[in-house]
């Protein structure tokens, strides 16, 4: 791609690309971060082009009246971007390394490893820096999670500025989730709508998310069919007749004044900022009693109910759940290995495998992954994976990082790495060329799947588990928007692909069926809340062609039907021990249910 940056000619690469979302790529160049904006699709219609148009137009007047003097951690544009022929159609902006989204702190799977205590000081900043940019006459507007960054010693920044509301130029985008209600049917292209207290509103509904992973308006209400309409009628989660989503944490592990300030938010439209004493004082310990992670003086759910003893063996209709393992701690990661569950877990700092071998001595700091084959428990954490056996580290070994994670994978046997360019095996043997910095991939005990990103473009890719070579002929479809997640499980033939994206400000999950050879079975797509198995593209395991999904409601069959992925059979009986953010993972034993205290042998009679 050739530019003109200061009237200079810069070529820019995909090797220099460091993402890709919904109206821009953004690239590496000269210590800076360069925003490419993307063209017109040929393929729109005439409205949509003289739209398209319009909004750029808009941009561009931004970009030059920008406003100077801004808290250093706003992102600001530094210089103008033109193509050859002189249209402006980006800008330079301060580099960022190593920074992770808030929207991840709402993610299950991300706060495995994440400490509670980190979300309050992330939020301090945020809120810091919101104010100083009202002091200075600009509203951010489109005040979303994926708007926002932070850094491993929590310092925040602020991205996508130029689309910040200041003067008389409008902010004209917006994320549903994030928006003030009382901004809902406003016509943002018109004139200026956002306000200090619209920020103040998506800010609220960020920290809620963050710090329980549940929306503000989440769950199932029987008279409102989804978020907009609830958050319409300031229905939230505190309504009784809300049905509440087992994932995440309770609200009720909050203390009664950070409860009230988001009641006064979300129920009755007071759109204050939370104050910052709210914030300092949030602490959240594990009760000695039950395990509950609360931020309360005393635990929430012994105070309701005393702790009773469980039974071992619970039965609920023609189910039945045994008791694998308990823990007041949290189980950070589980697979079959060898037929049987194994699984890592974290107790007073200190991780252990099922064994009671220690792994590691120190709590997780919250930038780790882990992963387990046969006897090697893999910690990753920035570039490098330590490979830990009998407690100690065996050795340590470099791979590629896709954003803040390193990218690395294990199946029974073996374990993969990204060096070089190349997926490897064993940190030995080199299966396939790759694209350096951009590829997401997993493995199974017979095979892998992959994709990666060259412009706008995804490679999707599958590998022999065993072999050398990677074909990257696999026809799936080309997606838009900012890919939030992804996930891939196996059975022996065939693979289930997930993949998550934000565009146009909702949550989109698709899920792809493919047979090894990488032929397509069947596909579904929809906006992630549409139903009980697009929901969540984890809670999920593969036996043949079979999909069990874990939801509120029980575990769900879901086959392929016509090229498309159905659901077939609830099984209510097994209700009471799943939700929709358990891990769930099959052998001859039964169903095993992963929860972060406890693990569960689920067998239907």
């Amino acid at each position: 791609m050739i530019l003109m940056i200061n009237n200079q000619r810069v070529n820019l690469s995909v090797q220099d690309q460091l993402g890709v979302g919904g109206e821009a790529q953004v690239f590496r160049w000269q210590g800076k971060a360069v925003k490419v904006f993307h063209e017109l699709d040929p393929k729109s219609t005439a409205a949509q082009k003289r739209d398209w148009q319009a909004n750029r137009r808009l941009k561009v007047e931004k970009l030059r009246h920008f406003p100077n003097g801004l808290p250093a951690n706003i992102l600001s544009p530094l210089e103008l971007v033109s193509d050859p022929r002189g249209e402006v159609v980006g800008y330079t902006m301060p580099l960022l390394d190593n920074v992770e989204t808030v929207f991840m702190l709402a993610n299950l799977n991300f706060r495995k490893t994440f400490p509670d205590d980190r979300v309050a000081p992330i939020f301090l900043q945020l809120e810091k820096t919101l104010k100083e940019l009202h002091a200075r006459q600009v509203i951010f507007g489109d005040f979303n999670a994926l708007n926002v960054l932070f850094d491993a010693l929590n310092r925040t920044y602020f991205i996508d500025t130029d689309s910040m509301q200041f003067g008389s130029y409008p902010c004209v985008t917006f994320t549903l989730d994030y928006l003030d209600p009382k901004l809902f049917g406003a016509n943002f292209t018109a004139k200026p709508s956002f306000t200090r207290e619209s920020d103040y509103y998506s800010l609220a509904v960020m920290l809620f998310h963050s710090l329980v992973m549940v929306h503000p308006f989440g769950g199932v209400h029987p008279d409102y069919p989804n978020v907009m309409r609830r958050a319409e009628a300031r229905v939230p989660v505190f309504d009784p007749r809300v049905k509440y989503p087992k994932k995440g944490l309770h609200f009720h592990v909050l203390p009664d004044d950070l409860l009230q300030y988001f009641h006064r938010v979300f129920v009755e439209d007071n759109r204050h900022v939370v104050p910052e004493q709210l914030l300092s004082a949030l602490q959240f310990r594990t009760c000695p009693q039950c395990g509950t992670r609360h931020a309360r003086s005393q635990c929430p759910t012994c105070v309701a109910a005393p702790l009773q003893a469980k039974e071992a063996i619970t039965y609920h209709g023609k189910c039945t759940a045994t008791r694998v393992f308990k823990t007041r701690g949290r189980i950070l990661a589980a697979r079959i290995i060898n037929g049987q569950i194994d699984y890592l877990h974290e107790e007073s700092g200190v991780i252990k495998r099922r064994s009671g071998e220690e792994v590691r001595l120190k709590p997780l700091t919250g930038n780790e992954r882990l992963a387990m084959t046969g006897q090697l428990t893999l910690i990753g954490t920035d570039s490098r994976v330590d490979l830990v056996r009998h407690g100690k580290v065996e050795d340590t070994i470099a791979t590629e990082k896709l954003g803040t994670w390193p990218m690395f994978d294990a199946n029974d046997r073996d374990y993969f790495t990204i060096s070089g360019g190349y997926l490897a095996r064993n940190n030995q043997d080199l299966v396939g060329q790759i694209l350096l910095g951009h590829t997401w991939f997993r493995v199974g005990q017979k095979f892998g799947f992959g994709f990666y990103r060259v412009g706008r473009k995804i490679v999707y890719f599958m590998f022999d588990a065993l072999k050398k070579g990677i074909d990257d002929t696999i026809k799936l479809p080309q997606y838009s928007g900012k890919i939030v997640d992804a996930e891939c499980i196996f059975s022996d033939d065939y693979c289930l692909f997930s993949i998550s994206r934000v565009e146009s400000g909702q949550v989109i999950n698709a899920f792809h069926l493919l047979k090894k050879d990488g032929t397509v079975i069947a596909s579904t797509e929809a906006l992630a809340e549409s139903s009980r198995f697009t929901k969540n593209i984890r809670a999920k395991v593969l036996g043949g062609q079979k999909i069990i999904t874990a939801t509120d409601d029980g575990l769900l069959l879901v086959i392929p039907d016509n090229g498309r992925l159905v659901e077939s059979k609830l099984f209510t009986d097994t209700e009471p021990f799943v939700n929709e953010g358990s891990e769930i993972y099959t052998n001859a034993d039964g169903i095993y249910v992963i929860s972060e205290k406890e693990i569960l042998l689920l067998r239907l009679l």
